[in-house]
């Protein structure tokens, strides 16, 4: 390196306290205190600033992350058609300067609402953590831990093959010591499409065709809807009438109906509540409803198990995109308890995921209240 260049990275070191601001793209305006184990650290391509004694790096970092601070940054950088800012700009912004007591003040309060956040987060986490294990343990399933050899070398013998599937990944050891869990569980064992009544799968119209409308049609769930805890609208695309009726009138959604997703996340199981209305899937998902004396948040409980992951995984078929056929759907084995036992898991799961979302939420609320306090705290109101 010579001596021009390594006083062009000199620039770039960063010391304790000072504030990195990302200079352009996406992130434009994003910012961050350098802490005391990035000392010394390089930021090549984003802005660093380094403060007088007048004002604190946590108390300006705070301020450029509220409401008021984005704002003048928003400003600036949306003068341009490609997000960016220059050191003028940035010396530009107006910030309020509290008295040092003030900033001090700020910043604890914004570090006893960081710990506060963390610590909601933490417990949401465990009790999510939590109910894999609760699962396995009320089936009295126990998987062994599977040591994952590379280059992946198994045997299989003939005699294993001549009445099963041919594709190698089907008898990889970790499936094989999951069917021998399963065998010796607490409860009897059934093939998923017994207690399956119907199941159908959708389709997708032709891209930005009629079919399609802005708001106010019917839901139309694409993969990334479909989630493990339930149904998420959000970017949700919608499809007229007529669509629904005719083109992709089997797959419906009726309530109670599983949608379960057959390719990309393959395997991920959300449950039709009683007051959705009307819906209807693309052909990346198929719509099941189960036979009477099946509790299909019990199914949908144990398919969302790093188990049931594994045993809907273990079914797929083709070449460059892996999916989920109908046959291998319906062969798919689960344990099936009595029914009292299935609503008994599948209530207790719900209550982990719901106290987990409660958490979280009052961990948002945390911080947001704690920006209201800060901004009235610089402002003087």
């Amino acid at each position: 390196m010579d001596h021009k260049e390594a006083k062009r990275f000199e620039k770039c070191r960063v010391k304790e306290d000072d504030i990195i601001l990302v200079r352009s793209g996406v992130n434009t305006g994003d910012c961050a205190r350098v802490t005391r184990e990035f000392n010394n650290a390089y930021a090549a391509y984003d802005l660093i600033l380094e403060l007088k004694n007048s004002v604190t790096s946590k108390y300006l970092n705070v301020f450029l992350n509220l409401d008021i601070g984005r704002a003048q940054i928003h400003r600036v950088k949306a003068r341009s058609a490609q997000p960016h800012l220059n050191a003028d700009e940035v010396k530009s912004f107006k910030i309020p300067l509290s008295p040092l007591p003030i900033q001090e003040k700020v910043a604890n309060l914004i570090d006893k609402s960081l710990r506060d956040e963390e610590r909601k987060k933490d417990k949401a986490e465990s009790l999510l953590n939590s109910i894999e294990p609760y699962i396995l343990d009320e089936l009295g399933i126990k998987i062994p831990e599977i040591e994952e050899k590379s280059p992946k070398v198994f045997s299989v013998t003939a005699s294993v093959l001549k009445d099963g599937r041919l594709d190698p990944f089907y008898y990889e050891p970790k499936y094989e010591s999951i069917d021998e869990a399963l065998r010796i569980g607490r409860y009897k064992l059934i093939e998923f499409g017994k207690i399956i009544s119907e199941i159908s799968g959708g389709a997708t119209p032709k891209a930005k065709g009629i079919a399609y409308l802005e708001d106010d049609g019917i839901p139309f769930l694409r993969v990334q809807n479909i989630t493990e805890e339930d149904i998420n609208l959000e970017d949700v695309k919608y499809i007229n009438e007529e669509t629904h009726n005719n083109l992709l009138k089997r797959s419906k959604l009726q309530p109670k109906d599983l949608i379960f997703t057959i390719t990309g996340r393959i395997g991920t199981v959300a449950v039709v509540p009683e007051d959705f209305g009307e819906g209807n899937i693309n052909q990346h998902s198929v719509r099941i409803h189960l036979i009477e004396g099946v509790s299909e948040r019990y199914v949908a409980c144990v398919f969302n198990s790093t188990l049931g992951k594994a045993l809907s995984l273990r079914g797929v078929s083709g070449g460059t995109r892996i999916a989920l056929d109908y046959e291998a759907i319906k062969s798919i084995i689960i344990p099936l308890p009595p029914y009292s036992v299935q609503e008994r898991i599948a209530e207790e799961i719900h209550k982990r995921r719901e106290e987990a979302k409660r958490l979280k939420g009052e961990a948002e609320e945390i911080l947001e209240r704690s920006k209201m306090q800060i901004e009235k705290l610089i402002l003087g109101t």
